[in-house]
């Protein structure tokens, strides 16, 4: 709560000084449909959340706002999609943690754009915590526990996680360098066959997002041994973070927002950052995500863009740390 709490405040305090430039669009924003590009299949967080704020824009506006899936590729091919589009304000992209900030490290110079430079942050959309799973009878009760295991017999133990370079597998692998384990990457096709092999019990362990997992939490199908976000998250307040475990400053989350291609006129920008921290200011669609498993992101463009420039390289020296390669 400490995470949404600041988020909010922050906000709160930038907001006051956008609507002068609103002022300066030479025609009322928007005038005709906008598209915002999901570079992601339907289903996944970014898209249901997406949605939301689609939605409820549809209404703040008296224009249609639509949804339009591009997934597959990496996200690559809806990024470019978004990048690619005339920069009027007409067409905004939902960029998330793996496109905007594992790619960069995944690809390098092969990847087709460059998500500081080929974007304008406009408005976060959600924080995605992960979290540690363990099967019920797998032995394993806590974190702490873990750990020992992985210590005493390095390499032995193995956790699934939804894709290679994604933000489960990556966090996983944040998490080893951070505790100096031992534990094998699984990568499935998806949190789906993942989650379906955890509870079955192919796999004793796995890394996913709480959106993904809170159900089975809840029914204690699964056991949470930590959450990967700086602080407890509301939804399972009783699960300890990584940090509390004995390393500080641990914060490792999925998350989206959404992105203007680079040259829009800063008034109309402005204008879409308004539009999106007013419906995001509900607390119905707050709450609406919140039980699904995210944090709101309500940080401006200014915030959110900083936030995307931490990422990138945090993330980039990982991959090229552990040598993790996709194929190309």
């Amino acid at each position: 709560m400490k995470r949404r709490t600041m988020l909010q405040a922050c906000a709160a305090a930038a907001w006051p000084s956008v609507h002068s430039f609103a002022a300066q669009a030479k025609a009322p924003f928007p005038s005709k449909p906008v598209r915002i590009v999901v570079p992601y299949t339907t289903g996944q967080s970014a898209d249901l959340f997406g949605r939301m704020v689609a939605v409820e824009l549809g209404k703040l506006w008296p224009q249609q706002v639509f949804i339009d899936n591009k997934g597959g590729g990496a996200s690559i091919p809806g990024m470019l999609a978004g990048r690619n589009a005339a920069p009027d304000g007409y067409t905004v992209t939902v960029g998330g943690s793996g496109p905007m900030a594992i790619n960069p490290g995944l690809y390098g110079k092969k990847l087709p754009y460059d998500p500081v430079t080929d974007f304008i942050p406009v408005h976060g959309l959600f924080l995605s915590p992960l979290i540690v799973l363990a099967h019920p009878g797998s032995g394993i009760d806590s974190f702490q526990q873990l750990l020992a295991t992985a210590r005493r017999k390095p390499g032995a133990e193995k956790w699934g996680v939804a894709g290679l370079g994604t933000s489960p597998h990556l966090a996983g692998e944040l998490i080893k360098a951070k505790a100096r384990i031992d534990v094998i990457a699984v990568p499935y096709r998806g949190s789906g066959p993942m989650l379906s092999d955890l509870l079955g019990g192919q796999i004793t362990l796995g890394v996913d997002t709480v959106s993904a997992a809170i159900s089975y939490v809840r029914g204690g199908q699964l056991k949470a041994l930590a959450v990967t976000s700086a602080q407890r998250v509301p939804q399972l307040p009783d699960v300890p973070t990584v940090a509390e475990a004995g390393y500080p400053g641990f914060d490792a989350v999925g998350w989206a927002g959404f992105l203007l291609p680079a040259n829009t006129p800063k008034a109309v920008v402005v204008a879409m950052e308004q539009g999106i921290h007013r419906v995001m200011s509900d607390p119905a669609l707050q709450d609406a995500m919140t039980q699904r498993g995210a944090l709101p992101d309500l940080r401006g463009g200014a915030a959110f863009g900083d936030f995307i420039k931490a990422e990138v390289p945090m993330w980039t020296e990982l991959i090229v740390a552990n040598g993790i390669k996709v194929d190309q």
